[in-house]
């Protein structure tokens, strides 16, 4: 939408990073889109078994060239902490 009105040339690329145990989107992109499944994990609150974006995410990420990573609770509680800090 942004590059439809004008206020970017081209659109930027995306990254994700989900927590290591809800990340079914990390492994659909590890298996190059051709494989989509939920792990269970002790915690249910962070547990995606099917996320109802998740053809919405795959095309954004495609459209971007857009990569997936995943991280460690702790790498992202390290992240979040760095960037209030700023």
């Amino acid at each position: 939408m942004c590059k439809e009105l004008g206020h970017v040339d081209r659109i930027p690329r995306l990254v994700c990073a989900p927590a290591a145990n809800a990340n079914p989107l990390y492994l659909h992109y590890k298996s190059r889109w051709a494989e989509f499944q939920a792990n269970t994990t002790f915690v249910s609150v962070i547990q995606i078994g099917d996320p109802v974006s998740i053809d919405r995410a795959v095309f954004t990420l495609r459209n971007s060239n857009g990569i997936v990573e995943e991280a460690a609770e702790e790498e992202l509680i390290d992240a979040m902490a760095q960037a209030d800090s700023t």
